[in-house]
């Protein structure tokens, strides 16, 4: 094998440093990958915790709430399933009819008139 050229050694060398470079960079990469997905995870983790301690929370005030006022959360169920059969009612009746609450009220307030207002 012939020896090497003063331009050959100098672009080996320099192929040689960019190589190394390249494996410490990636080694530094890595590296901050995996320490920025263990804080997410950490984060991820507390998040989870916080989140199933408020809805335990949330759940006994509630059952509390439920056997102190029997009467009182019958009346607030009672009005949000009443509340919620009106909302489905008027989404049913705007996907059938082709037009929404305001032009209903319009058209109540203001019968003779064939224009509609659109808001």
């Amino acid at each position: 094998m012939a020896s090497m050229s003063p331009y050959e050694r100098s672009a080996a060398d320099t192929a040689s440093n960019v190589a190394s470079r390249m494996q410490e960079a990636g080694a530094d990469v890595r590296e901050r990958a995996e320490s920025a997905m263990h804080a997410v995870s950490e984060q991820g983790s507390r998040a989870m915790q916080q989140a199933e301690r408020t809805a335990e929370d949330a759940y006994y005030a509630t059952r509390r709430f439920v056997q102190e006022q029997p009467l009182l959360a019958l009346a607030g169920v009672t009005a949000f399933a009443f509340l919620v059969g009106a909302l489905w009612r008027i989404g049913a009746n705007r996907r059938r009819f082709g037009y929404d609450l305001v032009d209903r009220v319009t058209d109540y307030m203001q019968p003779q008139s064939g224009m509609r207002r659109r808001w």
